[in-house]
């Protein structure tokens, strides 16, 4: 069979073509390197240093763009390929997506007056409760987040109704972490000055600093937001503005007056409001006001023309770990696909994603080995195992994107980008607000079908896998052999829905209701198993992994294994063009250091490095395949297995 050559930016291999035979002819099979030459000649390297035996030939050749913070063999190899699919839909200037690019492409003057307007209103401003309405209509007119964040999506208890639901948030930087960083300091201090100084602002970095720690500081932490339990919160909104009166003022800026006859509110983070009260008497109201205008100009400030955009990217760009200043092309590519996703989304689809059943049959396997593994776990109880399969057998697949076309919400004009911008955003919270305390819809999809990007959705028990991630070499019906594609797709297929049945997971039934149906004994051998994990991972040398995001099962090992009618373990060179397969399609990576500091606080999970060698570690299917003895890194004697 061809094997598939991996190419990276700039037209340098990502893996080397080369080996003896008759070893490198195995490993072409699927388009990666020989890994007995791709760093020492030596198979007993891999005993020792998995990821570098399998990925160390490529770190010596791969360079990361000067627009990224990163690069790797999957994600990065998929998102260029992509990208020059959409960018042929944009050349094409199809209705709807035409016009706003063509906008975005042309705004490159710039013109600050919007955003001068606002400022000068919110200046004018005599009352905080007036001040917190007006914050409230930027929030409903461009998607400006103060004090808190708000959304519309199910009731995790009642998962056929949607509620609004409040959680904190509504500071600069990414999360609330950043706040204790004096470099980030200094980095907000340039940021507020470069603003202050294009539109003659009279703002203070010092006192918009103070506010925002202080906000920060009476914010959980994010890990505490992955309790879904703890964060189930319902209010009555009378109840609710008796906490937090200010939400009062808030939500009648943003047209969502509360009545006692509105559903009650799922309020994640009740503390942050109640507490947010003394803070904001405590802060003058000119510290408002600027923090309002702040909130707007980082929401929609990189709009509004090119010395603006320089602003927001020497400030967001070095906070998100990211390169250079994209060009405009780029940078309107980007703008089109995160306001119009559904519109590029089906466009895509129909031009990348021409058949399903492939991908679909491959989670049908996927699933199948799942069954398997519950019908036979030792630590589970009857009525967990039962359960277990009932919620198998329920998981609804989303694959490719939405089986129907977008409709235009509103005409886009070829000459106003901001404009465009702005009315796409008002009528998507028009649209949403509209849908408290009615039906939920199973069939929404939440991403682009160019998204390069798979989850799973607990409340709906649901798996997403876009037409965007279903590409080679990640996955591909013709282009690529089958053991490629279990070892790369198929393990996310098997990531993801092991999902349901993590520690988040285990808390939501069949139907995507939040209630605990395990059974005590069960969660208490779950939570033993997952905390050997966590040890185990927490004497890896890096600061901090939670081994809780990280949970990789061999799924995908036992599906190819059952499709294939091979035994377990398979032979050993069959393991290991599967191992190496998924070692050199997923976890070969390279990042800057910036942004390495950033993912420790933002990314759920951990580095390629780990994220390969952990699992594996525990894998008696990988120590057969390269026979690593007892007691060998790769293969302790005391493994960690939940799934």
């Amino acid at each position: 069979m061809a094997s598939v050559q991996i190419k990276a930016a700039e037209g340098k291999p990502l893996l080397s073509d080369t080996g003896s035979a008759p070893a490198a002819r195995n490993w072409k099979r699927i388009g990666v390197a020989a890994a007995a030459v791709a760093v020492a000649g030596a198979s007993a390297y891999a005993l020792l240093h998995f990821y570098e035996y399998a990925c160390g030939g490529w770190a010596k050749t791969a360079d990361i763009p000067a627009t990224a913070g990163s690069i790797d063999t999957s994600f990065t190899v998929v998102q260029h390929a992509n990208d020059r699919i959409i960018q042929t839909i944009l050349a094409d200037k199809p209705p709807t997506i035409g016009p706003f690019y063509d906008a975005c492409l042309n705004a490159t003057t710039t013109n600050v007056s919007v955003l001068q307007s606002h400022l000068a209103a919110l200046d004018a401003l005599s009352s905080k409760s007036d001040i917190l309405a007006y914050a409230g209509q930027l929030y409903r007119s461009a998607g400006v987040a103060s004090f808190l964040e708000m959304d519309v999506g199910v009731d995790p208890k009642n998962a056929s109704v949607q509620v609004l639901t409040l959680v904190q948030g509504g500071w600069t930087l990414p999360t609330i972490e950043f706040y204790a960083s004096p470099t980030n300091r200094a980095l907000f201090t340039q940021y507020v000055t470069s603003w202050k100084n294009l539109l003659r602002w009279n703002a203070s970095a010092s006192d918009l600093w103070a506010f925002e720690s202080a906000l920060t500081a009476i914010a959980v932490p994010n890990a505490a937001l992955r309790d879904p339990t703890a964060t189930y919160n319902k209010m009555t909104p009378a109840a609710l503005t008796s906490a937090a009166p200010f939400l009062s003022s808030y939500f009648k800026g943003a047209a969502i007056p509360l009545t006692a006859a509105d559903p009650a509110l799922l309020v994640m983070t009740p503390a942050f409001l109640t507490k947010q009260v003394a803070l904001l008497n405590a802060t003058s109201m000119a510290t408002l006001r600027q923090y309002v205008g702040l909130r707007l100009v980082a929401t929609i400030g990189r709009l509004v023309g090119e010395e603006p955009r320089r602003i927001d990217h020497a400030f967001a760009g070095v906070l998100g770990g990211l390169g250079d200043l994209p060009a405009r092309d780029a940078f309107c590519r980007a703008e089109t696909l995160a306001s119009l996703p559904a519109f590029v989304g089906a466009a895509f689809q129909a031009a990348a994603f021409p058949d399903a059943v492939a991908a679909k049959t491959l989670i049908g396997d996927i699933e199948a080995a799942m069954t398997r593994l519950v019908e036979t776990e030792p630590w589970l109880d009857d009525v967990t195992r039962s359960r277990s399969l009932e919620k198998i057998q329920a998981v609804r697949n989303f694959v490719g994107g939405p089986p129907t076309p977008p409709t235009t919400p509103v005409n886009m004009s070829p000459t106003d980008f901001l404009g465009n911008a702005l009315a796409i955003t008002q009528d998507e919270l028009r649209t949403r607000l509209a849908q408290i305390g009615g039906p939920s819809d199973p069939t929404r999809w939440d991403l682009g079908s160019f998204e390069v990007e798979a989850y799973y959705d607990p409340s709906a028990n649901k798996m997403v896998f876009p037409a965007g991630i279903l590409q080679p070499p990640i996955f591909s019906a013709t282009a690529q052999p089958m053991i490629a594609n279990y070892a790369r797709i198929g393990v996310v297929m098997g990531h993801e829905l092991t999902h349901g049945f993590d520690d988040m997971g285990r808390l939501f039934d069949a139907h995507g209701q939040l209630t605990s149906w395990w059974t005590d004994s069960v969660a208490a051998t779950f939570n033993v198993n997952a905390q050997c994990l966590q040890q185990q991972y927490d004497a890896f040398p890096i600061v901090s992994i939670d081994a809780n995001k990280t949970l990789l099962g061999h799924l995908a090992y036992l599906a190819y294994a059952a499709r294939q009618g091979l035994s377990t373990p398979m032979a050993r060179e069959e393991g290991q063009l599967f191992f190496t397969s998924f070692a050199q399609g997923w976890w070969c990576q390279k990042r800057s250091d910036n942004l390495a500091r950033v993912l420790m606080h933002t990314d759920p999970h951990s580095p390629g490095k780990w994220r390969l060698q952990g699992p594996l570690m525990n894998s008696p299917f990988f120590a057969d395949a390269f026979q690593c003895p007892l007691g060998s890194f790769m293969n302790p004697k005391d493994k960690c297995v939940v799934w």
